[in-house]
Order: C-alpha cells, then structure tokens, then sequence
C-alpha cells in the first residue's frame, strides 16, 4: 500500500517542476524532504510534522486492521530523538535510532508490536488476530512478536492468542471466556449448520452479530434458521451485537455469568451433531509491509 506522501529521494521531476506543484497546491511540504498531496491522510501528515512515523493503532487503522476506538495519535519516534508530550500524541520510543524503512508509516512488524507493548493484553489481541484475518500477517510472524512480549503479558492474556478469530468483537467475547477457564473454541465448524463464531463447553454456541452482517432482512432469515437448525441439535445459542459488547459490556457479562450459571454449555448435544475445527485455509500474507 503506497501513500500519497512522497520523500524528495523517490521524487524524478526537476526542482523547478516541484516548485511550481507546491505553488500550485498539488504538493504540500509537510516536513523536511517529505511532501504530500492534499487528500493524504491527515494522522500520517502530522506524525511527520511531529518528527515522527505513524505506528500502534494509528497505523493500525489507516491499514484496514480492526482497532478499538481510540483518538489518540500514535507516532513512532527514534531513540534519542526528542518525545512530543502534547494532548491527543503517544509518542512509542524505538529502541533504535534508525527508522527501518523510507515509507511515513512503521513496518507491519513495528506496528503490531507497539499495539501488544503499549496496551492491554485485549486491545493488542484484537489488533493482531485481526491483521491475520485480513491475510497481512501469517500466524508464525505474530508468534514471534507476542513471545518477544514481558512475561508478565505472557502470563496474563497473551496465551489466548487465537489465529481464527474473525473480529475483534469475537476477540472480545472469547478472551472473557478463556480468562475464566472456559473451554472455548473460534470458527467452529458445525455440519448441517456452517461456522459459528464460537463455541463455549459442548453447547453453547454464541455468535457475534454487527449491523453491517446482519441488519438486512435476508440475514434475519437466515440467523433464524440456523438458530432453530442448532437447537434441534441440542445447542444452545445467544446472540451478542457490538453495542452490547462496546457500550454495555458490564451489563452484557452479568447477563452471561447468569446464562452460564444454568450449565447450558455443559449439555451433551444430538449424536447426530458433527462438530470440527477447521484447518487454517492460508499460511502467507497477501500483502507483508506497505
């Protein structure tokens, strides 16, 4: 992915071209050797002008990962480089004082690194699962990065790394389960029924529903129909939608700890139930850095 931010040494035109496009207003000096058009993305335009690269969720975001919501501005600086504490700017120290690449924007690696080191263990998993999911990271690459974590976050979340989680609202839900010893399992395969987002125990089954997937009336239909499918199949199932898990999650997990507190995932289904967990279907990226 190329951004419409270019450094002077990838630029061919004459300085006096240049010039006269600055004039102009189709080029914009944004900081020393970098210039930029005018629809850039603002957050990498002012990581420059900070003297910084975007990196963490900032970065996350603009590469089409699932991220949090957070309106903060996360830029990478070099060590020994002066850190901007300004309102609204995370500056991520670099162990090193050189940047790793020519682009405005921190190598994937870099990236997913400071979103785990720089955040708690769940926003960290969202981000990572969720670059696997978009196929811009292989699972051995994310593995390298949460074991080069501190222990500590090893030992408190990071094990609950899982390749398949389809969003981070599955993250979300999963995690809850993990943490209290739940045996949980992601994009389970069910025969007759299809995959479901997860399934906690033998028996429950609990999907997570976003507008965008399941707001239309077709897929009402054929929520409707699964469900049914699953419960003559002695699952149970809940239905969790991303206001419940982002703006209600309090309410949403006393409302799990009471449905739990019945033993529904604890059931034994039908003999005719044929539950698996399918392989992984890639093992490279698509795309590796931009």
């Amino acid at each position: 992915m190329r951004s419409s931010i270019i450094h002077h040494s990838t630029i061919t035109e004459s300085r006096r071209t240049l010039e006269t496009a600055v004039r102009a207003g189709r080029l914009l000096r944004v900081a020393r050797g970098w210039y930029a058009t005018p629809d850039a993305d603002p957050g990498m335009v002012r990581a420059l002008q900070l003297g910084g690269r975007l990196t963490c969720l900032s970065a996350s975001r603009y590469l089409g990962i699932w991220t949090p919501s957070d309106s903060s501005l996360h830029i990478a600086v070099r060590s020994g480089d002066p850190l901007h504490r300004m309102s609204g700017v995370r500056p991520h120290r670099l162990e090193s004082a050189g940047w790793g690449t020519t682009e405005p924007i921190m190598p994937l690696t870099t990236v997913l690194d400071h979103a785990l080191r720089y955040h708690p263990v769940e926003t960290g998993l969202m981000v990572v699962e969720s670059a696997i999911d978009k196929r811009l990271a292989t699972v051995d690459e994310v593995q390298r990065i949460i074991r080069a974590q501190q222990s500590r976050k090893l030992m408190t979340g990071l094990q609950h790394f899982d390749p398949r989680a389809g969003s981070g609202s599955e993250t979300r839900v999963r995690l809850w389960f993990q943490r209290r010893q739940l045996p949980v399992r992601s994009q389970v395969q069910i025969g007759w029924v299809g995959r479901v987002d997860l399934l906690v125990g033998t028996s429950l089954v609990v999907e997570v529903d976003s507008a965008s997937h399941h707001g239309s009336p077709e897929q009402h239909d054929e929520d409707c129909r699964r469900d049914l499918l699953l419960a003559s199949l002695g699952f149970s199932v809940i239905r969790i939608t991303y206001k419940q898990i982002f703006s209600s999650w309090p309410a949403t997990v006393s409302q799990l700890k009471a449905a739990l507190a019945w033993g529904i995932h604890r059931r034994r289904p039908s003999g005719d139930a044929q539950v698996w967990l399918p392989e992984l279907p890639w093992t490279t990226p698509d795309v590796h850095n931009c």
